[in-house]
């Protein structure tokens, strides 16, 4: 199996290749939702501040949030953080303290750096012209695409997931992707079944899916802390007892990481 350094540099990489979808500048070619699955914003963003090392992405991130702050569902931004382990949290405050003051302040409390966020001073906030727009990116990312349409919340997500071809069997389920109150996605489950949006099934009306599944969520953060916890352990028994069993349809980085990992 490959040391923890190794993975971490693997899920680094990945990570790195989401974020021209989200309208980043860089050399790699977006990911196509429609074949790779669904990237989760906020799920890329915890990952992005837990794994990867380069200064000029974390910085880039930072501003991206700063500019894009009102797309982004800050109780599920604090729910991610307050379930990592303490080690893991303290990953990701060493690495957002850099570039803390880039931030709006309530991104910053959902990140859990307290009131050090407050915005960019001008000379930063050139930086947010090279960022791709916002109707470029709808079209790349759907769960943002579908937050513009229905408002940075849990509703727009709920739809993007009934959009692909895999989904989960029950709303609780589904809230446990979303990192949602089980009764927040009932309630909005209700409504879209009582405007005719969905069947009682949950499966959308006059719409094909168009997703395979979810590539990046909230349980790949999860997921990918095991994976790196197991390849610590020496003994090759409890290697494999301490590593997670994925479901690819719902966390198509983790097993793709599992499966370099481990071949």
């Amino acid at each position: 199996m490959m040391t923890p350094t190794d993975i971490e540099g693997l899920v680094a990489q990945r990570l790195a290749t989401a974020w021209p979808g989200f309208g980043l500048p860089l050399p790699s070619r977006p990911i196509v939702e429609q074949d790779r699955g669904l990237v989760d914003p906020e799920a890329l963003i915890i990952l992005t501040l837990l794994f990867v090392r380069d200064a000029r992405l974390l910085s880039d991130v930072a501003e991206w949030l700063r500019v894009n702050g009102d797309l982004l569902v800050h109780q599920k931004l604090a729910t991610l953080r307050r379930g990592l382990p303490q080690s893991q949290r303290d990953r990701l405050h060493a690495n957002l303290d850099a570039h803390a003051a880039a931030l709006s302040r309530s991104v910053a409390r959902a990140l859990g750096t307290g009131s050090r966020g407050g915005g960019a001073g001008l000379a930063r906030r050139g930086r947010e012209s090279r960022f791709a727009p916002r109707q470029q990116v709808a079209k790349l990312t759907r769960m943002l695409g579908n937050r513009l349409f229905f408002g940075a919340g849990f509703r727009a997500d709920v739809v993007s997931v009934l959009e692909c071809h895999v989904r989960p069997s029950s709303g609780r389920e589904l809230a446990r992707l979303l990192a949602a109150n089980p009764s927040t996605v009932s309630r909005i489950l209700a409504d879209l079944a009582a405007c005719g949006f969905v069947d009682n099934k949950g499966r959308m009306i006059g719409h094909q899916p168009a997703f395979p599944g979810v590539f990046i969520s909230c349980t790949t953060a999860r997921h990918l802390g095991a994976i790196i916890d197991a390849a610590r352990a020496t003994d090759p028994d409890l290697r494999r007892a301490m590593l997670p069993t994925l479901e690819p349809e719902f966390d198509g980085l983790g097993a793709a990481v599992l499966a370099s990992a481990t071949s």
